[in-house]
């Protein structure tokens, strides 16, 4: 990537954005991808009004941990590219909401996000050329949306610490005037976050099932012994684990008769979910195969199972 791209003089009639990005080493693929992104997507939306920096284009010298959350503070606007579930990326984006300035989420479709902020906004893409352009649309959509005018600071973090300091103020400020209201008060602020908590639960679980689609493959075969059957079950396991389980939520679950294993899969709606499928049969034909026994694979939606 041209370093002129993200790192431009100063123009005081531009505004600051700082991208919180996943980077990994020069000529690997994750590096590959995000420069990509950041070219091709990022870049020609924002350029002409704002002077854009990522970390791995910082050449200052100091300390670089310091010079990242002087970014992340001081910046007019903030993309997050989630994809990987990167740690840094993860504790850099809870440092911005917890200052409450605006942000644009940004991930890769392959990228399952922790249920915690699968309720934010977030701005998925395909890591080809076609998903760079619908990207660009997104971001300009978001950014047409922003008032950075407006001082009034909101994030998901930002919000929760208001509302602490704000029940705090009022219950100390009650305290002082009557001790016996502010134990009633603070019974009532306390069922409130009950009752806000239980919502919010409800509100996660209906995203989950939105997100999130649950399939049943189930194999049948000419009746074999009990222990050829979980000798299968455990190599079916470790072949999926090394293919397959970044596509999923959670580990196949694995239900045994004496003729048949149904395998519950839970897959983002955001990836390719019939390829990963037949990549999971490609896999009962390897591990049959190699035992000489036949089967027969009959896939179908089952309920969802995840919270």
């Amino acid at each position: 990537m041209s370093e002129n791209k993200v790192s431009k003089s100063m123009d005081s009639k531009k505004r600051s954005c700082f991208i919180i990005t996943p980077i990994g080493d020069e000529g690997t693929e994750i590096r590959r991808h995000i420069d990509g992104i950041i070219d091709a997507a990022i870049i020609p939306v924002l350029e002409n009004e704002f002077d854009v920096k990522a970390a791995h284009h910082i050449n200052e010298p100091g300390n670089i941990t310091k010079q990242i959350i002087k970014q992340v503070y001081e910046c007019d606007l903030v993309i997050a590219n989630l994809t990987g579930r990167n740690p840094n990326v993860m504790y850099e984006l809870a440092l911005r909401h917890s200052i409450g300035k605006p942000t644009i989420m940004i991930c890769d479709k392959e990228t399952t996000l922790p249920s915690d902020i699968i309720s934010e906004r977030t701005n998925f893409y395909i890591n080809d050329s076609k998903g760079v352009l619908e990207l660009r649309k997104k971001i300009k959509k978001c950014l047409n949306e922003i008032d950075f005018e407006n001082t009034e600071r909101k994030s998901p973090i930002y919000d929760a610490l208001s509302e602490i300091e704000i029940e705090s103020i009022l219950v100390k400020k009650v305290q002082k005037e009557n001790p016996q209201d502010a134990e009633i008060l603070s019974l009532i602020l306390d069922r409130i976050d009950s009752l806000e908590n239980k919502i919010a639960t409800k509100n996660r679980k209906k995203l989950m099932e939105e997100a999130y689609e649950s399939f049943q493959i189930e194999i049948s075969f000419d009746k074999i012994n009990k222990e050829e059957i979980k000798s299968i079950v455990a190599e079916l396991m470790e072949e999926s684990k090394k293919s397959l389980m970044h596509a999923l939520i959670e580990d196949p679950q694995f239900q045994l008769t004496p003729i048949s294993i149904s395998i519950i899969l839970i897959f983002d709606k955001g990836i390719y979910i019939e390829p990963r499928i037949a990549s999971f049969v490609e896999i009962f034909d390897e591990v049959f195969g190699r035992r000489k026994i036949e089967f027969r694979v009959n896939v179908k939606k089952s309920k969802l199972v995840t919270a």
